[in-house]
């Protein structure tokens, strides 16, 4: 017997993927769970992003989930530098 494709089925984007991460943000808006946003601007947000990393790490996240947050702080590094920082208000 010949296997039936599956070609109503979609594929989810692989974890910790910036496609997987679009995905969660909108399931979490979808059933209304909280979130935390970060902006560059934020003169805490790299180190808040690298803690965020390291516990993701310890706690067994994918090696793609941690480093793409770890592009992320240095993106943010990268921003500050050019435009400036502050503290949140």
């Amino acid at each position: 017997m010949a296997k039936t494709p599956q070609t109503n089925l979609q594929q989810r984007p692989a974890k910790g993927t910036p496609e997987r991460d679009r995905e969660l943000q909108a399931t979490a808006a979808r059933v209304k769970a909280p979130t935390f946003t970060l902006v560059a601007w934020d003169r805490t947000a790299p180190g808040l992003i690298r803690e965020w990393a390291i516990r993701a790490a310890r706690a067994g996240a994918p090696a793609n989930k941690v480093g793409s947050a770890l592009c992320y702080a240095a993106e943010f590094d990268r921003w500050q530098a050019d435009h400036g920082s502050k503290i949140p208000d």
